[in-house]
């Protein structure tokens, strides 16, 4: 997350909280896909789950055009993911995909084996699923990396 500007924010609005600097806190706002400093008195944290459960990971996140589906598979997920740049209806568009299962190491989610390829990292924070990867998932520009919000939750299988 970048702070450069001033935000605002609501009452109860749901924000991702970064870095602070003297009375201000960097904040994410999904409603609007910006960050900025709010004043840190008028911003209650909550803090983050440690160890989700299974369930909280699972549905369908999105990033732009980016998409990460998350399913339940036994104690593990299930993961597919697809990405472009610049955009997914924008011509000629470069694509990326990765699938892959792992098991949450709290609040944490890595898929990959290591070897040279597509590397994918989550982290669970609230409603928010921040994701980064290795640059290897895809064609020229292609990345996974953002902060993606649920749109609509998938059953557990």
């Amino acid at each position: 997350m970048a702070c450069r500007t001033k935000a605002s924010a609501r009452p109860g609005q749901n924000l991702l909280l970064g870095r602070s600097r003297a009375d201000y806190i960097c904040a994410f706002d999904a409603r609007t896909d910006s960050t900025g400093w709010l004043p840190q008195q008028r911003v209650a944290a909550h803090p983050l789950d440690p160890a989700p459960p299974l369930a909280a990971w699972l549905g369908t996140w999105r990033y732009y055009d980016d998409k990460i589906v998350l399913k339940r598979a036994g104690e593990i997920l299930d993961a597919e993911g697809e990405a472009y740049w610049p955009g997914k209806n924008v011509m000629p568009a470069n694509e990326g995909a990765f699938a892959g299962t792992a098991k949450p190491a709290g609040n944490r989610l890595h898929f990959g084996d290591g070897a040279p390829g597509c590397e994918v990292d989550m982290a669970l924070a609230g409603s928010f699923l921040v994701v980064t990867d290795n640059h290897g998932c895809g064609g020229h520009n292609v990345s996974f990396s953002g902060i993606y919000t649920r749109r609509g939750r998938q059953q557990a299988r």
